[in-house]
């Protein structure tokens, strides 16, 4: 593939968790960019923010949550599209339907195969070009 077909903004402060879903995108045709913090990932998107597709949020971090970075990404950009990754269920569900901001939220632990299903949903659901959509390789895991 010679680029990829959708750039991925990753942001999670737990290196093994965000090494792997980076690897995992890289490996489905996806172009990750990853942040190690909601600084660097808010810095990231300014950077980036006509080239990023969808952006990927740990809905805890040590600084901001995930819910206050999205709420200052839609504000740079409306309408961006973003999938909460979180360890806690219920609450954090609820307070995402409450906000009406999240897109989609995935549970800790998901696979590999679990993590490209749900951001092909999001892109889908976007109204992304589905000739993109098909040049990736199909949810296969790192």
């Amino acid at each position: 593939m010679d680029e990829p077909s959708f750039t991925v903004l990753v942001v999670d402060d737990e290196p093994d968790l965000r090494r792997f879903m980076v690897g995992v995108l890289q490996s489905n045709g996806f172009g990750p960019i990853e942040a190690v913090n909601e600084a660097q990932g808010l810095a990231l998107f300014k950077a980036n923010r006509d080239r990023i597709d969808l952006v990927i949020l740990d809905m805890v971090m040590p600084g901001m949550s995930g819910l206050d970075l999205a709420a200052e990404l839609e504000r740079q950009r409306p309408g961006v599209k973003v999938l909460y990754i979180s360890a806690n269920g219920a609450s954090i569900a609820m307070e995402c339907i409450v906000r009406q901001s999240a897109d989609g939220v995935l549970f800790k632990p998901f696979t590999g195969s679990g993590l490209v299903e749900r951001v092909v949903q999001l892109l889908e659901k976007s109204g992304a070009d589905r000739a993109r959509l098909s040049r990736l390789s199909g949810g296969e895991s790192a």
